[in-house]
């Protein structure tokens, strides 16, 4: 599902984003105007323009340029936001029961306005159809313009109320007769609203009419589950004030008697709307698919801390000392509070100072000590530096402006400079084959995992590979390609299977920071924040693996250990240790600049505008900091509804140092 999500999401969500802004501020404009909003049926998304297809004649005001009978509008997704009408303000989304039910042969996206046609009916394919019924439900949970809408579902879409609150699942037939009875509650007052306002739901969301909400309702039924009570009595209402009751029903399966239009799913999962002239490509989710994307939600509702992945298959050379982020396994250190005395060899910590003073200096907790920086033994040290005897050469290499190794930027816009045959076209596509062998590099990448990652056939796995070998040229150190031929990889000479490996030549920033964050670990003290320091400087000015190719790097999805999403965060933890010894010292300069590091690489991460805010108290800032605090922390929402709960980690924080307080 990511896959997609990833190979389609960025395109999809443009155009989302563009369609919402822009019935946002049509409706904004339509408010200041005291008119009325035009009746909408359907909207079409095609490239490059946005259609709305109207139910009656209707003025829109411009940019929008309309038929000749004023029944359909359309203006070009160019169109620069300002332009298409004033600042939304107060107004809500004026069609929330807008949702997508296909797409047509030529590529077009066709969305119903649901709330319009009061009424709907799937006919048909009864596998298709309870597919197009849990789509339509999770739509109405993700949708930016429906984060009002309550969903309620009798026998069908109970997959998807796991996806957001406002999705209740009800019993079938008489048992159902709550749900019935509220939604009717709800429609009869919605109705007597509007008709005192002398309006409908959708002119009065423009906030024109009164101080308070309209929101929307739909009811998801299965025909075949039997009628809960109030069910005609509430199509009647919806089917007599259409535009008013602001509610929506749609029964999944023939059912006698039900009015409004038709939706038919065929046996080969189109959907054709009769009266409309349209037949289309049906969206749908299997039963599966919409557990899944109901597992995605929530989990993104209730974010928890994950360690990072350990190796167990890396039992040799330095790898076999940390975990994927670089920081040292736990059994090669020892907690905070263990006396030097307690065991016959020195200790040492990225931190040596007393734990109250770092937690009263600086944006960090107890937990975050003891996980950062433990106490390390000496031999521990030892160990890891011998087993990793080229660091330093490979740091002076990278920031050499003469260096001869091939370099991969990954912790920020993904690039690569080479020294072999130069490439004259296509090189964003040969940096992700070159990142993907990269990430593959400890036991090589086989001809059938670059095909299936990049969807292309062995020949040009062939071909493409030895493009990428050309490129990044021989290594003047041992006199071989820096990519060996797939039968010479040292993978391939171990195991028997041909894969294709780069060597150590290839130096890579990524791989740069996992080795001096060991180091600097295993070390302490002011060697190890200095290791701390420089792997900082090989972080970019945006995001890791930021500006990637468009439609492309689908493959991280199925990578087991993401580091695509991963690295900020470790980042954010190096900056963290930095900033926090920076404070107690007094060195405000580094901590600002390990401060502004981090929120490059992790600029969504509570800690790191903590810690940012922090710095700015410090060096006298104390309106920023209130500012970070207050509109980027405490009032923070990514989602446009209300502030999320702050993590205990961020409250402990808060109170610990008495911000906010007056």
């Amino acid at each position: 599902m990511e896959m997609t999500l990833n190979a389609t999401g960025a395109a999809a969500a443009a155009t989302v984003e563009f369609a919402d802004e822009a019935l946002r501020r049509l409706a904004a404009a339509v408010g200041a105007q005291g008119v009325t909003m035009p009746p909408l049926a359907a909207v079409e998304l095609a490239k490059g323009k946005l259609t709305l297809h109207l139910s009656a004649p209707a003025a829109v005001p411009f940019p929008w340029v309309g038929s000749p009978d004023q029944t359909h509008w359309q203006v070009s997704t160019d169109t620069a936001v300002e332009d298409l009408g004033p600042d939304t303000g107060s107004v809500e989304p004026p069609y929330p029961l807008l949702a997508t039910i296909g797409m047509s042969d030529t590529g077009e996206t066709w969305l119903l306005n649901c709330e319009e046609l009061s009424t709907l009916t799937i006919s048909g394919d009864r596998n298709y159809g309870r597919d197009f019924a849990r789509h339509l439900a999770a739509q109405l949970a993700v949708n930016p313009w429906s984060r009002r809408v309550q969903v309620d579902c009798i026998g069908v879409a109970e997959e998807t109320v796991a996806m957001d609150e406002r999705i209740t699942c009800y019993p079938t037939g008489a048992a159902g007769t709550p749900a019935t009875a509220e939604i009717l509650a709800a429609a009869v007052t919605t109705v007597d609203r509007a008709k005192r306002h002398d309006t409908d739901v959708s002119t009065a969301r423009t906030g024109s009419v009164d101080d308070d909400t309209w929101p929307a309702r739909m009811l998801l039924l299965d025909a075949a589950a039997g009628d809960p009570d109030d069910l005609d009595q509430l199509l009647q209402l919806v089917s007599d004030h259409v535009g008013q009751s602001a509610t929506s029903i749609v029964v999944a399966g023939e059912r006698p008697n039900t009015p409004g239009a038709v939706l038919h799913m065929t046996n080969t999962g189109r959907v054709v709307l009769e009266h409309a002239g349209l037949n289309l490509i049906a969206v749908g989710l299997t039963s599966d698919e919409a557990r899944g994307c109901a597992l995605v939600y929530a989990q993104s509702e209730t974010p928890e801390y994950v360690d990072a992945p350990v190796d167990e298959t890396a039992t040799h050379g330095w790898e076999a000392y940390t975990d994927s982020s670089g920081a040292l396994r736990r059994q090669y250190t020892l907690p905070r509070n263990t006396p030097q005395g307690a065991v016959d060899e020195p200790l040492s910590s990225l931190l040596e100072g007393e734990d109250e003073e770092y937690i009263r200096e600086s944006a960090i907790v107890q937990e975050d000590l003891e996980a950062l920086a433990p106490k390390v033994p000496a031999h521990v040290r030892a160990e890891v530096e011998e087993k990793d005897p080229t660091l330093d050469q490979d740091i002076a290499d990278w920031f050499s402006p003469n260096c001869d190794h091939p370099r991969l930027t990954l912790l920020g816009p993904v690039t690569a400079r080479t020294h072999g045959k130069a490439l004259a076209k296509r090189k964003p596509y040969f940096t992700e084959l070159l990142a993907f062998l990269a990430l593959h590099r400890k036991h090589g990448a086989t001809r059938e995992q670059i095909r299936e990652a990049f969807s292309i056939s062995d020949g040009k796995v062939r071909d493409y590979t030895n493009i990428v070998r050309d490129w990044l040229g021989p290594n003047p150190r041992t006199g071989e390609d820096h990519l060996p031929y797939a039968d010479k990889a040292p993978a391939a000479k171990l195991t028997g299977v041909n894969v294709y490996q780069v060597d150590d030549g290839l130096l890579v920033d990524l791989d740069l920071f996992i080795r001096l964050r060991k180091r600097g670990q295993s070390r302490g003290g002011a060697e190890g924040v200095a290791d701390l320091c420089t792997a900082l400087e090989l972080v970019g000015e945006a995001q890791p693996f930021s500006q990637l190719r468009e439609e492309g790097w689908a493959w991280l999805a199925n990578e087991p250990d993401r580091v695509d999403l991963m690295a900020g965060g470790w980042i954010a933890d190096v900056a963290l240790i930095v900033v926090t010894e920076a404070l107690a010292a007094g060195d405000l300069i580094k901590a600002r600049s390990a401060a502004y590091v981090a929120n490059r690489a992790d600029p969504d991460g509570e800690s790191t505008r903590l810690c940012l805010a922090h710095v700015m108290k410090a060096e006298g800032h104390q309106l920023e900091a209130d500012r970070i605090l207050r509109e980027e922390i405490c009032n923070r929402s990514d989602d446009g509804d209300a502030p999320m709960e702050l993590s205990e980690r961020t409250k402990t924080i808060i109170r610990t140092h008495g911000w906010l307080a007056s």
